[in-house]
């Protein structure tokens, strides 16, 4: 087992999976009516189930799985390119947890037909093909604008933690998870700089919080 590779890709799950309660702390965000479908319980669709959760064909709650795509058989993809991660699928469940189904369409088939065997060896294919998520220009924009509006309050602060959860969000959840954003976008164009701070912080659970002394 490459030791390197093991670390990078809990790396890149510890960073995904610290974003997966993004969107999920009260503050200023709008309320979302609670899914109730856990992994195994019974469904008619999916959005009878928990964000992350799909209906499958026996009518149950699952983790996601697109037609040939599920966490295992990228992980096989993985093994048989002779590029192995440790509890890779443990991993990869945890990682694309949240993640709407598109998100995970495309991040599974850059996986299994986007990256040659040879680039699966030498480069770190989760990290690769994670960016080639598509990254839409709108929510991109939104992203830049709270990044600009606390720069605007506060031209000391680190936004990085920011930029990054905000992308994450941006790339990997539904257009139902992303409104929530919207509770920010409105403290943004109303200019108080402390209102900002605690919408951002709340709304992306941001480690470390964003800290605004006027």
């Amino acid at each position: 087992m490459d030791e390197k590779k093991m670390r990078r890709w809990m790396i890149v799950v510890g960073a995904l999976f610290c974003c997966m309660t993004a969107l999920t702390t009260v503050g200023c965000r709008a309320d979302e009516e609670v899914k109730q479908g856990y992994e195994g319980e019974l469904c008619f669709a999916s959005s009878d189930c928990r964000q992350g959760f799909m209906c499958n064909e026996f009518s149950v709650c699952s983790t996601l799985e697109i037609g040939a795509l599920s966490c295992d058989t990228l992980c096989a993809r993985m093994d048989a390119c002779e590029a192995p991660q440790e509890r890779c699928a443990e991993a990869c469940r945890n990682t694309v947890q949240g993640w709407s189904e598109q998100a995970f369409e495309s991040f599974g088939e850059c996986i299994l037909t986007g990256l040659s065997c040879e680039e699966m060896r030498t480069e770190y294919a989760p990290q690769v093909c994670y960016e080639r998520v598509p990254l839409s220009a709108e929510r991109d924009a939104r992203c830049g604008s709270f990044i600009d509006a606390v720069k605007s309050c506060d031209a000391s602060a680190s936004t990085i933690a920011l930029r990054n959860s905000c992308r994450l969000i941006a790339r990997t959840r539904t257009d139902e998870l992303w409104k929530n954003t919207d509770a920010c976008a409105a403290r943004v164009v109303d200019g108080v700089c402390s209102e900002i701070f605690t919408c951002l912080n709340s709304v992306f659970n941001l480690t470390p919080a964003l800290d605004y002394a006027p």
